[in-house]
């Protein structure tokens, strides 16, 4: 898949959000793309525009989404329809409000690959059955019987999964997949997302808040803020070498085991989400200045490495150190 410089808008009444902001990547097969920000930087939106699933009155004002040589966007309702499951699947935040509270898994499962795949009812059942050991699950034929209110979120998480990858979709979309579990879970999720792409080959674009699911997952990494892109590199370059302000402070941010809170940086909440003539990072930023008053493009300071920050070619992580040294 390959995004070009999308446009995300909501009309309101009186004023207009602009929810993604030109925002461009692109996913390989068997490649893992990690989107991180906090909330309301515009990752989910983002995910839904590729599914065409965003909600009026949403609309996708601009840009292109090439999958497998197709414009997304260009395509009739039917042909999206036949796109999403079989080509395309999403696992979304929130499992119990994503379920159907009223159905049995098995049927939820059932009427999924009936309608991506042409079996008959005992094949459907039998794949269905293996779906759920594929993810991990046990107990398969008191699962299948089981709604979703039965099952702890864990449970919930992996059916999701099942769901999902239940026509061999070429692309996973994982927004948030470890949410409201516990530790012990997340990393039992984890593994399976990694287990899986690497028996099936699958592309997936992982969207998250969490560094750790980022760092065990991802290939590469694009951080978000405000609708942008404002960093997008390999996995190496974020990590070891964040070159946009917003990178570093929100890696600071990450407590680190037998350190406490020394070291941690605390991020000042935004003013609001309003576009800005200039950068959108500048209100919360500690190397502001009079340059920021003109919106900073994207450049490539060293191969794949891309940042959106007046200050790129500077060691942000020194920068932030002399600043507060200043203060």
């Amino acid at each position: 898949m390959r995004v070009e410089n999308i446009k995300i808008d909501f009309p309101g009444k009186n004023s207009t959000v602009r929810a993604v902001n030109g925002v461009s990547f692109a996913i390989k097969a068997g490649e893992t793309l990690g989107i991180i920000g906090e909330s309301g930087s515009g990752k989910s939106v983002t995910a839904l525009a590729l599914l065409g699933l965003l909600e009026k009155p949403g609309r996708v004002l601009e840009g292109r989404i090439i999958y497998k040589g197709r414009d997304v966007l260009l395509l009739s309702r039917k042909e999206k329809q036949r796109l999403r499951g079989r080509e395309m699947a999403m696992v979304f935040q929130d499992p119990l409000t994503s379920l159907n509270p009223v159905l049995t898994v098995g049927r939820q499962l059932t009427d999924v690959l009936r309608r991506h795949l042409e079996l008959n009812r005992h094949q459907t059942r039998e794949r269905a059955l293996r779906l759920l050991q594929s993810v991990g699950l046990g107990n398969h034929e008191g699962i299948m019987k089981s709604f979703p209110f039965q099952l702890s979120g864990g449970m919930r998480q992996r059916v999701m999964l099942a769901l999902a990858l239940g026509a061999n979709p070429s692309l996973l979309i994982a927004d948030e997949p470890t949410t409201a579990l516990d530790v012990t879970v997340q990393a039992q999720i984890i593994r399976e997302l990694h287990r899986l792409q690497q028996e099936k080959g699958m592309a997936m674009l992982v969207i998250t808040h969490n560094w750790g699911v980022v760092a065990e997952l991802a290939d590469r990494v694009g951080v978000m803020y405000n609708g942008r892109l404002v960093e997008y590199g390999s996995i190496v370059d974020i990590f070891n070498h964040p070159a946009h302000p917003y990178t570093h402070l929100i890696l600071s941010s990450v407590p680190v085991l037998g350190k406490g809170r020394k070291g941690i940086i605390n991020i000042h909440s935004p003013v609001s989400r309003v576009t800005l003539n200039g950068c959108s990072f500048a209100p919360r930023c500690m190397l502001k200045g009079k340059h920021c008053l003109k919106a900073p493009l994207s450049a490539e300071i060293s191969p794949g490495h891309f940042v959106a920050c007046h200050l790129a070619g500077i060691d942000s992580a020194i920068a932030v150190e002399r600043r507060r040294e200043l203060a």
